[in-house]
Parts: structure tokens; sequence; C-alpha cells
């Protein structure tokens, strides 16, 4: 509103001032493959030089990181924070486990009547979650029984090989037994919750 010597008071046009738009997030990934059983995430944000980052799951402090590495196949998002504050999320982030890595072993160890079986578990030790993938030659299915440091039962479950199984988020920090059998075939592995 404006008011002139006279008195006479006039008003402007309405004026919206906005939220800001969000800032921007690009990223690039390095799939998992049948040699490296982890990818990698590299986040950018375009026009943002000093732009701090995080990634969920992950840490929730923004850092000046832009590269995470070590990443179990699953589903993240990457975060942008520029210098007024202003955040932005990227759209989801896949990574897919590596596919057809054991065929060949398998055909061969049928002739042997053995069969390929690993097991890979990341990040080990963990802060939140873990992330768990059995690779097999067979299409059995896998079975999964988690006991803690006195023996008590955790988590169980029941999938197929190549599949990513997560757990532990509610976990007390401390040391797991991890064993995954399918058919004859068994695999122990320790996991330790915490820093």
């Amino acid at each position: 509103y404006i008011k002139d010597a006279t008195g006479c008071v006039g008003k402007t046009n309405i004026a919206t001032v906005g939220q800001p738009a969000p800032t921007p997030v690009s990223f690039s990934i390095v799939p998992i493959t049948c040699s490296t059983p982890t990818g990698s995430i590299v986040l950018s944000s375009p026009g943002n030089p000093t732009a701090t980052f995080r990634i969920n799951p992950g840490s929730s402090i923004y850092k000046t990181q832009s590269t995470y590495g070590s990443l179990a196949a699953g589903t993240y998002y990457g975060y942008a924070k520029d210098n007024n504050g202003c955040a932005g999320r990227s759209a989801a982030i896949v990574l897919n486990p590596a596919t057809g890595c054991f065929a060949a072993a398998g055909k061969a160890a049928n002739a042997n009547d053995k069969t390929s079986f690993e097991v890979t578990l990341s990040p080990n030790p963990s802060t939140s979650r873990f992330t768990l993938i059995a690779h097999s030659g067979s299409t059995q299915p896998v079975r999964i029984r988690i006991f803690d440091a006195v023996g008590r039962s955790v988590y169980q479950a029941k999938g197929q090989p190549e599949q990513t199984f997560s757990f532990g988020e509610m976990w007390m920090n401390g040391l797991y037994l991890i064993e995954v059998r399918q058919e004859n075939h068994v695999k122990t592995i320790k996991a330790v919750k915490g820093k």
C-alpha cells in the first residue's frame, strides 16, 4: 500500500513470494558386476559447485563427499544442499545385483556333481542394515537363519539365489551369526552391528 501527502491510498497488484526451487541433484552409477559385488553412486548438483551431499539409506549428515562406494544392491536416494540451505532429492537410484555370474560355473559343476555356492554380505560391520545375496549355480531355494551372540534366533527367511535380503535395522549393537543354506551347502558368516 502507498499513501501520498494528501492521504490518498493506493494498492499494488498481488505479489506472491514462493518457495525456492529444490536444489538439483544428478547422479551416475558404477554397477554391480560378477567380479565386483558392490556398486558406487556419484552425486552432483549442477550450478552448485559448493553443494554438500548425503545418501539414503546412509548418513543423515550433509558432507562434501559426493562419491559413495561399497553399496549393496538396492534403491537409494541422493540429496544435495546449497549454501542457502535449500535441498533437493534425486530420483530413485537403483543398483541391481549382477545376474548370470555363476551360470557357467554351475554347468561345469554339474559334471562333477557339485554346485558353486557363495554368499556376500555388505556392509559388514554395519551401523544400520545388512544386505545379503546368495550366489549359486543351482536354482534351489535358499534359507537364512540369523542368531544373536547368545543363540537367540533374530531373523529367518527363504528365497531364491541372487535375491536381495535386507535386515538388521532394529538390531542392538553386537555380534551375529548368519547361516545360509541351500540343499547340502551351508555358509556361515559373522556380522557385526555397530560402529
